[in-house]
Formats: C-alpha cells, sequence, structure tokens
C-alpha cells in the first residue's frame, strides 16, 4: 500500500491554508460584469453586497467561495447561474435558495470542486439535483454532523476524487449514482476516503462502482461498518490499492474483507442449507449442512488472515479459542460461503 495515498489530498483540503491562499488574491470591489477568477464571500454582509456590486453578473470563472457561520440566506446570489467550482464552508445555512440551481462548469473548462463543509443545519444536499456538472469533480463531503443522506448526488457520474469524512449521521451512500467512475484530474490521482463516519453500516453502493486501476482507497474508523465486501472494494483489495482498519469487526482490517471477499455468492437455496449456530460461541459451535453432496471444505480463520482449522465435521469445540473474531468458510461445487464468529 502506497504511503503517500492522501499526500495530495490532505494538501488540497487544508482548508485554513486553501482560504488564506484565496484570501490573498482576494477581487477587488467595483461595479460590473463578474469579477475575474475566484470571489469569496466571507461573511453574510459580503453576501447581501454582491449582487449591488455586480448587478450583471452570472457566471463567475473560478471558486466561489461563501464562509462564514453568519450566513444563513443566499437569495441576493439567486442571479448567478454558473460557477467554475463551488465551497460551502462553516456557514448556518439550512438550505442553499437562491443558489439551488447553477451549471458547475469546472476550472478552465477542466476539473471542478464541489465542497460542501461544516455546515451544521444542513439536513440533506438535495439542493444538487437542480445543478448541471458537466465535467468531473472533487466532490467532498465533511463535518456535516445533521445530514442524513448523499440525496441528491446521484446526477453526478465522474469524480475526480470522492472525499467523505465526519457525517455522523449518514447511514449508507445510497445517494450516489449507481455507476459512478472515480477517475482522477490534471493534478490529482483517483482517490476514494470513508472515514470517521459514527452511523455509517451500509456501502454497498460502491458494489457498481466502476473501476479504474490507477484508484487508491481509504475506509477507517466507521464504527458501525461490518461488511465491506462488494466489487470494488474486493477489486481494490486485489490491487493492493486500499487501507480498511478501525471498522466494526469484520470490516476491521484488510485481512477480514479479503476473507469475505474469497466467497463466491452462492445461490439462495444453496446458502439456506448450511446454519452456523450459536453466534457469538463460548464453547460448542454446530454447523449444519455439511452433509450435502455439494460440499468440499470447511476452513476457519483467524480475523489476520491464518488459516487455524480444515475439517469436514458438524461440531467444533471452540472452548480453547482465544476471545475474538473467526471466519468460517464453507467451500462447495458452486461456491463458497464465509460467516464471521465471534468467540465470547
Amino acid at each position: 500500500m502506497p504511503q503517500n495515498i492522501n499526500t495530495n489530498l490532505f494538501d488540497l483540503f487544508d482548508m485554513k491554508t486553501f482560504l488564506n491562499l484565496i484570501a490573498l488574491v482576494f477581487f477587488t470591489a467595483s461595479f460590473g460584469q463578474c469579477p475575474e477568477g475566484d470571489v469569496v464571500l466571507f461573511g453574510q454582509p459580503a453576501v447581501d453586497n454582491f449582487e449591488v456590486q455586480y448587478p450583471n453578473c452570472q457566471a463567475i470563472e473560478g471558486f466561489l467561495i461563501i464562509q462564514g457561520n453568519d450566513i444563513v440566506d443566499l437569495s441576493p446570489l439567486s442571479q448567478i447561474n454558473a460557477v467554475g467550482s463551488l465551497l460551502i464552508n462553516d456557514t448556518s445555512l439550512s438550505n442553499m435558495q437562491g443558489l439551488d440551481a447553477i451549471t458547475i462548469t469546472g476550472l478552465s473548462e477542466q476539473d471542478a470542486f464541489i465542497v460542501i463543509d461544516n455546515n451544521p443545519m444542513f439536513q440533506d444536499i438535495l439542493f444538487l439535483n437542480n445543478y448541471t456538472v458537466n465535467v468531473p469533480v472533487v466532490f467532498l463531503v465533511r463535518d456535516m454532523p445533521a445530514l442524513t443522506s448523499l440525496e441528491g448526488a446521484g446526477n453526478i457520474t465522474e469524480f475526480i476524487t470522492l472525499y467523505l469524512e465526519n457525517n455522523d449521521q449518514l447511514s449508507d451512500l445510497n445517494g450516489l449514482n449507481e455507476n459512478l467512475n472515480i477517475i482522477g484530474g490534471l493534478v490529482q490521482d483517483p482517490v476514494l476516503y470513508i472515514r470517521e463516519h459514527a452511523s455509517l453500516s451500509d456501502i454497498s453502493r460502491l458494489n457498481t462502482a466502476q473501476l479504474n486501476n490507477s484508484l487508491t482507497a481509504e475506509i477507517i474508523n466507521n464504527t458501525q461498518l461490518a461488511v465491506c465486501e462488494n466489487d470494488l472494494v474486493c477489486s481494490l483489495i486485489e490491487n493492493n490499492a486500499i487501507l480498511i482498519e478501525n471498522n466494526a469487526l469484520g470490516c476491521n482490517s484488510n485481512a477480514e474483507v479479503e476473507i469475505a471477499c474469497e466467497s463466491l455468492s452462492l445461490g439462495e437455496v444453496e446458502e439456506e442449507l448450511f446454519k452456523i449456530y450459536p453466534n457469538p460461541v463460548s464453547g460448542i459451535l454446530f454447523v449444519d449442512g455439511l452433509n450435502n453432496e455439494n460440499f468440499e471444505s470447511l476452513k476457519i480463520y483467524s480475523s489476520t488472515g491464518e488459516k487455524i482449522l480444515e475439517t469436514n465435521t458438524h461440531k467444533l469445540d471452540l472452548t480453547a479459542f482465544q476471545t475474538g473474531v473467526y471466519f468460517i468458510k464453507i467451500t462447495t461445487k458452486q461456491g463458497s460461503l464465509t460467516k464471521l464468529v465471534i468467540k465470547a
């Protein structure tokens, strides 16, 4: 796994440094069309004054940056219909009325950014349904404590980077496009980053994402995420291009997920033949279905992926096993099935 998987990403989203650099080239207020380059609006007064200073401004070529915890109303920006990129940071906005239907054109008509960072009043990002996005984007959603869904992001199919962090009410990724493609950009390699979510338990939407062989990923510190194996994640594991750690049991390490990825999907009828109980277990573990004519082998692995035991018996004495997580892998002629077992 490359040590610098997110070096560019962290540099890119050191928000304080980023905004300070932008401030150095802050536009000089004057009357007329749109100001050249980036437009930085710090605070509600700057938002309110924009239509007075630039009454005919409709398209901003660079970033539109809106920052300030006193910002509650974007209606003075309703004349704007296109921006190169958008950053909404550290506001008290509860909706995007006034800036809820724009086109993201990209910087120099190429890479674009949609950054939604530290806006505690936002419960959704449905306003993105009204956005037209014709270029790949760096998409960052971070520190949004009330956000419950990514619904609204479904019309974005091409990402340079997909960066999700510390959105504690977010339980799944279902709002993303089913065929999302993380392709990278001119200066940024493709990166998938999912970190620090207290409620996230379902990342199955990634199953249909398109694989880019340059893509690297991190899935870290999502305390309710126990199931990580899907087509995209399993491919990244095979490419040694993902770091998985400190999630729930079952998705707590690369080794745990790799074992689960090795299981080919059995049909529902075939899977129903095999029962493993009790779970958690302190002594004897029973495995039903081993007398099936298609059964081939049963193996037990530790949480680190080490094979501990291979047997064909239906009654396993785990009394002497250390407390922790184990994987039972049943292989048949049709495929294999892996189950997580907790030794109490």
